[in-house]
Parts: structure tokens; sequence; C-alpha cells
């Protein structure tokens, strides 16, 4: 998924086997990112999941991270995001990658089913100036998402079971945002 977003990789296709299993692609989940560098801007992405579930346990792709949740023990993320911060030269950076799964479908059972994953286009903004930067995600992982913010810089500045949101501030931004458009045959 990474290199069809970020390579801009026109299509890759995975094959997985079931084991009686379910794989679906879903839209539930999102990113709302917003800045002021003297006008108001705000993106909301629906970033979407792919989701694999067998005997309670669930592995789940979501905007470039990996999450698992693990009946009864919790959930943990297995993969990070592509949400960086650092300071180069004084100055804080903070780097939002954005990836947006396009399509809605389901499949259990036994198969062999196939992934296929299809770079739909990619945008990139940069301010001219350091900005304050809020997000907020909606997702069934958000204690976790914030979890991942806070040691990467962000302040959280409220924080539920479904929605996280955190901000950083006077800090240069880039973000890139790519749609890949997802089916499973």
């Amino acid at each position: 998924m990474k290199r069809v977003a970020f390579e801009q990789l026109p299509m890759k296709t995975m094959k997985i086997k079931l084991h009686s299993s379910t794989l679906s692609i879903d839209d539930r989940s999102s990113i709302l990112i917003s800045y002021n560098d003297g006008n108001s801007h705000s993106y909301n992405y629906s970033t979407g999941e792919i989701e694999f579930a067998k005997n309670g346990n669930i592995l789940t792709y979501e905007n470039g991270g990996l999450w698992m949740k693990q009946h009864p023990s919790g959930t943990i993320m297995l993969s990070k995001p592509p949400i960086y911060t650092g300071v180069v030269n004084n100055d804080n950076m903070t780097t939002i990658g954005v990836i947006n799964i396009n399509g809605r479908q389901s499949t259990g059972g036994n198969g062999v089913v196939s992934i296929s994953m299809e770079h739909n286009s990619s945008d990139l903004i940069k301010p001219l100036n350091k900005v304050d930067v809020s997000v907020t995600i909606n997702s069934v992982y958000a204690r976790e998402w914030g979890r991942y913010l806070k040691e990467n810089g962000f302040d959280v500045i409220s924080s539920n079971p479904s929605s996280v949101s955190a901000r950083r501030l006077n800090t240069w931004l880039i973000l890139g945002s790519h749609d890949v458009d997802v089916s499973i045959r």
C-alpha cells in the first residue's frame, strides 16, 4: 500500500489465503487536518481501513499504520503511520502522510483472494510559514493514535475511544495526501 501511495506505483496486487477468516474494506475512519497561516485551512480525509479478522482477532491497516486487536487482551500498534516530527536548525518540523483508501467490500471463507491497490491521485501541501497544526482522527484505534501523536511531539487536546484531537504549535508543515482505490476479488 505504501508503495502505491507514496511511490505512486500504478497498481499492486496481493493474494491472501483466508483460512476461515474475513477480509473487508471500510471507510469508517478519517483524519481532519487544519492550520491557519493568515487564512484558515481545513482538510478532511476519509482514510478508510483494510481489516483481516479471524477467531476474534483483528489486524487493521489504517492510514499507513498497522494495528492489531486481540481478544481479550487489547489493542497494539504493529507498524507506525506516516506522521513524523522533529527539530531542524531549532525549527519544529511536521510531516503528515495521509493514505485515503477508496473502496467498500467484504469477503469471507476459505479461498484465496486478491487485493488490488491502484494509485488514483496525490497532493502535496506546504504552507509558506510556520503554522499551528491540529489533527483530529476518528478511528476505533483512537487511544493508540493518541499515544502515538503524544510520543511524536503533539499535545493531545481531547481523547475518547472513537476520536482523538491533538495539535503541534509553531511548526513547518508538509502534508501529503494519496488516494488509493482498493478492491477485493
